[in-house]
C-alpha cells in the first residue's frame, strides 16, 4: 500500500474522532462521561494515527534489512516509558496513561522517520512529505480539539477533510490510480484489472 493512502485513511477518521469526541460521548454515554473522557478519547485517537503512520518508516527499516534498529529503539523505549506511565497514571489517571502512550509512540514515529530518513533517502515521500503532513495534522488536531462549538468545528471539519483529500487527489494520486478509480463508477472489475496491471 502506497503512503499516502495509509495517511488519507488515517486523518479524516482521527479529526472527526478528535473534533466531535466530547458530543459524540455526551450522546452516546451522558455528560459525566463525556466530561471525564474527552480529552482520554482524543489522545488516543491521536495515538493511534501516529502509531498507524509509523508502520511506514518501520516497515522501510525491516524491508533494508535492519529490523535490530526497530528491537534496539522498542528496548531503549521500555524504561522511559514505563516511568512516564506510572508517573502520568499518579497524576492523570487512565487519561495520564493515555498521554504517557502518546509520548511513546511520538517518540518511536520521530526515532523510525529518522532512520528511515538516513537509510532510504532516495524515497522522498517517506522522507520529506509524510513528515510534514503528520506535523501539519497534529496541528490540525489541536485546534480541532481546543475549538468549543460544536457549528465551528463541524465546518472545520468538512473544510480541512475536503482540502486534505482535493491535495491527496491532485499531488499524490497518480493519472493511472486516478484513471482507475474514475473507471470504478462504471466498471468495477475492468477497473480494478487497469489497477492491477
Amino acid at each position: 500500500m502506497r503512503s499516502e493512502y495509509t495517511f488519507l485513511a488515517l486523518f479524516p477518521v482521527t479529526l472527526v474522532v478528535v473534533a466531535f469526541a466530547p458530543d459524540g460521548l455526551r450522546l452516546w454515554l451522558g455528560s459525566d462521561f463525556a466530561h471525564n473522557s474527552t480529552y482520554l478519547t482524543q489522545l488516543l485517537a491521536i495515538a493511534i494515527f501516529l502509531n498507524g503512520l509509523s508502520q511506514i518508516p518501520f516497515a522501510h527499516i525491516q524491508g533494508a534489512g535492519r529490523p535490530d534498529l526497530t528491537a534496539k529503539f522498542h528496548l531503549m523505549e521500555l524504561p522511559l516509558y514505563a516511568a512516564a506511565l506510572v508517573y502520568f497514571a499518579r497524576i492523570g489517571g487512565i487519561t495520564g496513561v493515555a498521554a504517557a502512550w502518546l509520548l511513546r509512540v511520538s517518540i518511536d514515529a520521530a526515532l523510525l522517520f529518522f532512520v528511515s530518513w538516513r537509510m532510504l533517502p532516495e524515497n522522498r515521500f517517506i522522507v520529506t512529505k509524510l513528515p510534514l503532513m503528520t506535523l501539519g495534522a497534529l496541528g490540525l488536531f489541536a485546534y480541532a480539539a481546543s475549538a468549543n462549538a460544536i457549528a465551528i468545528r463541524a465546518a472545520f471539519a468538512v473544510v480541512v477533510c475536503a482540502i486534505a483529500t482535493y491535495a491527496i487527489w491532485k499531488w499524490l494520486i497518480s493519472p493511472a490510480e486516478k484513471r482507475a478509480l474514475s473507471g470504478l463508477r462504471a466498471s468495477p472489475a475492468l477497473a480494478w484489472a487497469r489497477w492491477r496491471r
